[in-house]
């Protein structure tokens, strides 16, 4: 494992073990990452992997406005760290299958459909539901447009206008995101596709050919290029403001 700062080049050795790692992210107190081995979820220093108290087998975890770090487990449960060596609140018994920035907040994708919006001081609230959805994603100010996939159709919508896509590549869309301005979509698919659409209009933008196996993540960096992660072993690095 490495952190690579893509516009330098400069490139850092991180190592947790020889196991399977299923989650990497930047958090609150640094870089983390879950493994399948333990300990399942450590902060990454320069002295080597820190255990998190209570450490889960995270799928995904987020970095939080409060400075605490909200992830999903691998079989199921929501949790959240207000400290490292804290151990979590179980929020949520789940199973989830992804889950968003949303402000203050962030959005939970369950298994079943369901999309529902949680706040630290609040109880959690079902936003929709869109049975067969796989994965989701939030962009524009404050995290305000939320996108969907599932079933052959990407949804997405804000407090103004909502819209619909079909999936562009004829396979199931594995990955979403927004960029910063909510005005660009990017969606992953399981046979390597990445395609770009411009919202509200839902033209598409670019088609980048290049991957060979499943997209399973995709991010839209803070310049606007787009970062696409597959089972190919490769990540790529897009000028999508550039792309025709």
């Amino acid at each position: 494992m490495h952190r690579v700062d893509l516009r330098a080049g400069t490139v850092a050795g991180l190592r947790l073990g020889d196991g399977v790692i299923k989650a990497v992210g930047e958090g609150p107190w640094g870089p983390w990452a879950a493994g399948m081995s333990a300990p399942h979820l450590v902060r990454l220093t320069a002295d080597g992997p820190v255990p998190f108290a209570g450490g889960r087998r995270l799928r995904r975890g987020l970095a939080l406005p409060d400075g605490s770090l909200v992830g999903i487990d691998v079989h199921a449960g929501l949790f959240r760290w207000t400290a490292p060596g804290r151990p979590p609140e179980r929020l949520g018994e789940g199973p989830f299958a992804h889950l968003a920035a949303d402000g203050p907040g962030w959005l939970t994708l369950d298994r079943a459909g369901a999309v529902t919006r949680w706040r630290v001081d609040a109880p959690p609230e079902r936003v929709t539901t869109e049975p067969g959805a796989q994965t989701l994603a939030t962009g524009g100010p404050a995290g305000t447009r939320v996108a969907l996939a599932g079933r052959g159709r990407v949804r997405w919508w804000d407090a103004e206008a909502r819209g619909e896509l079909p999936e562009p590549g004829g396979a199931p869309t594995l990955a979403l995101a927004l960029d910063a301005t909510g005005a660009r979509l990017a969606a992953g698919d399981a046979l390597g596709g990445v395609f770009v659409f411009d919202l509200p209009s839902g033209a598409l933008r670019a088609t980048l050919p290049g991957h060979t196996e499943r997209v399973v993540d995709l991010a839209f960096l803070p310049d606007g290029d787009l970062l696409s992660v597959s089972w190919d072993g490769s990540a790529r690095l897009w000028a999508v403001g550039d792309a025709q």
